[in-house]
């Protein structure tokens, strides 16, 4: 499976650029809240990854008796792989 560029990302107006300095996305002229709100979101995409992971891995690792259930997990598997292309 590929891996996203390397990380962090930052926004830069309208370039979002990985920690190299490359730039991996651009957003449109609009001039509307969303474009430079999905800038952002765009941007934290590999730090959000990073994280539920982290929370995935300490959630799985909790004895059975402190495990949440599989109905708050599933969701967070799923985000996951999405974010992964799988």
């Amino acid at each position: 499976m590929a891996t996203h560029s390397p990380a962090p990302w930052a926004k830069n107006l309208r370039i979002i650029e990985d920690a190299n300095g490359e730039e991996i996305a651009r957003l449109s002229y609009e001039r509307s809240g969303y474009v430079q709100a999905n800038g952002h979101l765009i941007a934290a995409a590999p730090d959000l990854l990073a994280v539920a992971g982290g929370c995935l891995g300490y959630l799985e690792a909790l004895p059975d008796e402190a495990r949440p259930d599989e109905e708050w997990l599933a969701p967070l598997r799923a985000a996951i792989a999405k974010a992964k292309g799988a």
